[in-house]
């Protein structure tokens, strides 16, 4: 009977409390500078940088891509950083969500998912 209960701990606490401990990047990590590499709907490819502010709850981010800078701000909800930008005052119809990967990677896709983006963080 005490076993039972020991495993019974382990499935209802100690399992999922580990696993979000190792789920995502703490919020004030994501901040910073990244490389960007990128392929649009239509398969042609991209590259730039951009950058992360933390702004309480917010995320600021700034992409530039071949002489052409981009805005947004975003949410994060867990591992998920979902992100309204834009070119100039132009929004665009459909928000860039990017997973938090290992090692601060954001992996994320646009255009209604038609369009991938990754940020690997500059160290």
């Amino acid at each position: 009977m005490r076993y039972c209960l020991a495993l019974l701990f382990v499935m209802l606490v100690a399992l999922p409390a580990a696993h979000a401990q190792g789920k995502g990047t703490p919020a004030e990590d994501i901040g910073g500078a990244y490389l960007e590499q990128g392929r649009n709907a239509n398969g042609s490819t991209y590259s730039g940088t951009a950058s992360i502010e933390v702004a309480g709850d917010q995320y600021r981010f700034t992409w530039r891509i071949a002489g052409h800078t981009y805005r947004g701000v975003g949410t994060r909800t867990g591992d998920t950083v979902t992100v309204e930008w834009g070119e100039g005052n132009r929004s665009q119809p459909y928000p860039v969500i990017y997973r938090i990967a290992p090692g601060g990677v954001l992996l994320g896709t646009w255009d209604n998912g038609r369009a991938t983006d990754v940020l690997t963080p500059r160290r």
